[in-house]
């Protein structure tokens, strides 16, 4: 009887560990432009993925800049991009724009 439930469980924990796999393999991959960018760094919370601003200094012709006091600014192609430390508001070329989460 007690080989049997040993049996039983392992197989249960083996079925329990072999469904739950695919939820280990959530790779996240980065593509600007067509060009696969490395995703050191990206953090996905709650559905919303969140990439570090050293990431942007990858993607030719793209400037980021931190100024002291936690803001940060981000162009490149036109556009101007400023955002602020702990705040889920930002401004793109002079129009507000809410963000999802607050800004790391």
């Amino acid at each position: 009887m007690r080989k049997r439930f040993s049996c039983t469980f392992l197989l249960a924990f083996i079925l329990v560990l072999m469904f739950s796999l695919p939820a280990f393999g959530n790779e996240i991959l980065l593509s600007i432009n067509g060009e696969e960018m490395d995703a050191k760094g990206v953090l996905d919370a709650s559905g919303v993925t969140m990439v570090p601003v050293e990431a942007f200094h990858m993607v030719p012709g793209v400037t980021a800049e931190y100024i002291p006091g936690g803001e940060l600014k981000i162009s490149g192609n036109g556009s101007l991009f400023s955002l602020k430390i702990g705040d889920n508001k930002a401004i793109l070329n002079d129009s507000p724009v809410s963000l999802p989460v607050d800004v790391l």
